[in-house]
């Protein structure tokens, strides 16, 4: 009898655990239509609206005495600022995707620093000239690290990024680097508003609740340094930041100097 009823009972498991089985594979391929719907058909629809704002400013300045006029330079900036904003969301939500479904390409190899670092930081100028912010870069011509090109590039990207939107205008960002044994250290540091403390325990999280407004209405949605974090894990690095409101914020970052054994 209590055979027969642990039979029974074992069935009845056996049966619960093949339905969780059928709704997890289910889940699994709802994931994976839905980031075939970011990769790509997401991502092609805002190339085209995007590419056709710029044709269109281009089209008004040239044919259209818009020189001097300030409503248009206005216009102008707004859709130069919301295309920019939206192709960073676009590339920080494709870049999660690739992360989460093991897809993101990889090509770790020894080269330098700086002019990676450089190229993120031109990218940044006129974003940080908006809002009156000076960067200061200070870093060795020689420092080289071993990490894969694409990653390391979003990686600056995103740290940059909050750096400038969390920093009032006229403020100060400073990144710099050194070598140490067997990596090269980063500090990016601004003395912005800071982060609470409630967010720093949880910031490399996807989740909409830390999303917050920049010093200039800036906004954003929670992914980039969840990001980040994959990209560095990636690099088999560190990351970690340390901020005190009212103070500012400083990431600390550390990406192997070489390849690691």
């Amino acid at each position: 009898m209590e055979e027969h009823k642990s039979n029974e009972i074992i069935e009845k498991l056996n049966q619960e655990l093949l339905e969780k089985q059928e709704e997890l594979d289910r889940l699994n391929k709802m994931k994976g239509r839905l980031f075939s719907i970011v990769s790509h058909d997401i991502k092609s629809p805002i190339g085209i609206v995007t590419g056709f704002a710029e044709v269109l400013i281009n089209h008004v300045s040239e044919n259209y005495d818009v020189k001097d006029d300030p409503q248009f330079e206005i216009i102008k900036k707004h859709l130069n600022d919301g295309k920019g904003r939206l192709l960073t969301l676009l590339e920080d939500l494709i870049s999660w995707v690739k992360i989460e479904n093991g897809s993101m390409p990889f090509r770790a190899k020894m080269q330098e620093a700086k002019p990676i670092i450089q190229e993120v930081l031109n990218s940044f100028q006129s974003y940080a000239s908006e809002k009156d912010i000076t960067i200061d870069l200070q870093l060795d011509d020689d420092l080289t690290l071993y990490g894969d090109t694409n990653t390391l590039k979003v990686i600056f990207k995103n740290v940059l990024n909050n750096a400038v939107k969390f920093t009032k205008n006229g403020g100060k960002i400073e990144v710099l680097g050194v070598k140490k044994e067997g990596f090269i250290a980063f500090e990016i540091s601004d003395n912005g508003i800071g982060i609470p403390k409630e967010i720093i325990d949880r910031i490399f999280e996807a989740t909409k609740d830390k999303i917050r407004p920049g010093t200039g209405g800036e906004s954003g949605v929670g992914l980039g340094l969840s990001v980040v974090h994959g990209f560095v894990v990636l690099n088999q690095g560190e990351i970690s930041f340390e901020s005190k409101e009212g103070e500012g914020t400083t990431c600390y970052l550390k990406i192997p100097s070489a390849e690691p054994k």
